[in-house]
């Protein structure tokens, strides 16, 4: 016994799901190079931004270094000036203490506490023109560390 040949039929249901798998498959790929596109732009992105803060970093690296060794030296200065005044002022109590037991004290203390009174004259400027910048750039400091204005 012979089977009877089937009739021949176009195969639409495996040529359609064979071009919705195709199509799906073109999609994905079409997704993930707009994401990979949209990370690279992303990455772009950070790199700017990583300039910024290098930059950032830079400045601050330069301008405030430079100003705090400007207030360390303006600091340093003020203290070796008062080092001296206290000295010379120490050198003016030696002196008057010296001289209040003899009987010249006028021609006496004007020859002794002259050298002494003119390099305090020197020295008072001095720590003024070292203290005053300093106060102003710590002043300019205090507001955005302190969150008030002074």
């Amino acid at each position: 016994m012979e089977t009877p040949k089937l009739k021949r039929e176009f195969p639409c249901c495996t040529l359609c799901l064979a071009t919705c798998a195709v199509a799906c498959h073109i999609a994905a790929l079409v997704g993930n190079l707009k994401v990979a596109q949209s990370m690279d732009e992303l990455g772009g992105s950070a790199s700017g931004w990583s300039e910024v803060g290098v930059g950032f970093a830079g400045s601050l690296a330069t301008v405030v270094d430079e100003r705090m060794q400007d207030v360390t030296q303006g600091m340093t200065d003020a203290i070796l000036v008062l080092s001296s005044v206290q000295s010379h002022m120490d050198d003016i109590g030696d002196i008057a203490s010296g001289l209040l037991n003899d009987e010249d004290v006028d021609d006496d203390l004007r020859h002794e506490l002259a050298p002494v009174a003119k390099k305090l004259r020197e020295d008072l400027p001095k720590l003024f023109g070292y203290v005053k910048p300093v106060l102003e750039q710590i002043q300019k400091w205090l507001p955005p560390l302190c969150g008030k204005n002074i």
